[in-house]
C-alpha cells in the first residue's frame, strides 16, 4: 500500500514539474508577442496571462505584466492612459524588493514614472523626475548602452529640455537608442524597439 502512495506522489510531483516547465516556456513565448501587439484587447490579454502566470520566477511574470500596461499606454491611442500607467507601476514596484539590483526593473519604473509625468497623473512630478534621475544614474553604472535606458534618457531630455545626458539632447539620444537596439548583445532585448517610431 505504501508503494502505491509513493508511486502516486511521484506521479503528482512529476506532472507538476512538467506543467511548471511548460508554463515557463509559455511565458517566454508570450514575451515575444509584446513586440507585435497593437490593440488594447491584445495588451489586456497578455497582461492577464502574465499577471496570473504560475511560473518558477514570479517576478518575471510581474515584470512583463507591467511592460504590457506601459506599452499599452504608449502605443494605443484609445487606451485609458492613467489606468494602464497605474497598473504598470503597481506591478513593477511589487517586485523591487525581490529584485533590488535588477536594472531592467529600475529602467521600467523610470519609464512608467516619466509616462506618468507626461500624461499629467503624477502626484508629484518634481519628485518623480528626481527618482528617474536616480534610476538613470544607477542604470548607467551597470548598463550604459542599454537601449531602454537610452530611450528613458531621450524621454527625459524631451520632457525637460534643460537636462543633458552624456552631453546629448533628445534627438541625439533617440539616434543612440536606434544604435543601441541594433548593436545590443543582450539576450533580454525583447521589447521597446517599437517605441522608436513613436518618439520621433
Amino acid at each position: 500500500m505504501k508503494k502505491i502512495y509513493l508511486l502516486l506522489l511521484l506521479i503528482l510531483i512529476s506532472s507538476g514539474a512538467n506543467s511548471q516547465t511548460f508554463t515557463d516556456k509559455d511565458l517566454q513565448k508570450n514575451v515575444l508577442k509584446i513586440n507585435t501587439t497593437i490593440s488594447s484587447s491584445d495588451y489586456d490579454a497578455l497582461f492577464k496571462k502574465f499577471a496570473t502566470a504560475n511560473t518558477s520566477e514570479k517576478w518575471q511574470a510581474y515584470y512583463y505584466a507591467a511592460v504590457t500596461q506601459y506599452m499599452k499606454a504608449e502605443t494605443v491611442k484609445s487606451a485609458s492612459l492613467a489606468e494602464s500607467n497605474a497598473l504598470a507601476l503597481k506591478y513593477a514596484m511589487s517586485i523591487v524588493n525581490s529584485q533590488p539590483d535588477n536594472i531592467e526593473i529600475s529602467i521600467l519604473i523610470g519609464l512608467a514614472k516619466l509616462q506618468r509625468i507626461r500624461i499629467n497623473t503624477s502626484p508629484d512630478a518634481k519628485k518623480d523626475a528626481e527618482t528617474i534621475l536616480q534610476l538613470i544614474s544607477k542604470a548607467e553604472s551597470v548598463s550604459p548602452n542599454n537601449p531602454r535606458l537610452t530611450l528613458l534618457k531621450a524621454g527625459m531630455a524631451k520632457q525637460f529640455p534643460d537636462k543633458k545626458f552624456d552631453q546629448m539632447n533628445a534627438s541625439q539620444l533617440q539616434q543612440k537608442a536606434v544604435k543601441d537596439f541594433d548593436t545590443s548583445n543582450s539576450t533580454d532585448v525583447t521589447w521597446g524597439k517599437q517605441l522608436l517610431s513613436l518618439n520621433k
